[in-house]
């Protein structure tokens, strides 16, 4: 392993990330202060600008927290009839529990369902720099 290559890489990635999480934050606050320039149409969430030969769209976003156990409660009351037509069921595994049923001594032919109902492709590595004293 050619270590000056491995300082140039590690040290090139990490100009990179300082300046990218310098130009994201930058990007954040334009887009706060383009959000308050926008006009917007009543009952209307995308607001529109043009300058410096551009047109803008901005959109404004709502966070939504959904409470579980609430849900589960209205779900009771209105049925799962009405409650299906408004929200989606999308199931979540548990990692921890789902790697002791793969690797434990659970009947082969449901592990195989599961590992039919998973696609899996491989991601973007993730990256950690953390700085040591020299």
């Amino acid at each position: 392993m050619n270590m000056e290559h491995v300082e140039s890489i590690v040290a090139e990635y990490a100009r990179n990330k300082a300046e990218a999480d310098r130009l994201t934050a930058r990007n954040a606050e334009l887009a706060e202060e383009m959000q308050t320039l926008a006009k917007f149409r009543p009952g209307s969430d995308t607001g529109k600008l043009e300058a410096a030969g551009y047109r803008v769209s901005v959109t404004r976003r709502i966070n939504e927290k959904w409470d579980q156990h609430k849900l589960a409660a209205a779900r009771e009351k209105l049925t799962d009839n009405v409650f299906f037509t408004l929200f989606r069921q999308k199931y979540e595994p548990d990692r921890r529990s789902l790697n002791v049923f793969m690797h434990g001594n659970s009947d082969g032919s449901l592990k195989a369902l599961l590992i039919n109902a998973c696609t899996t492709s491989a991601g973007k590595p993730a990256v950690k720099l953390e700085a040591v004293a020299p």
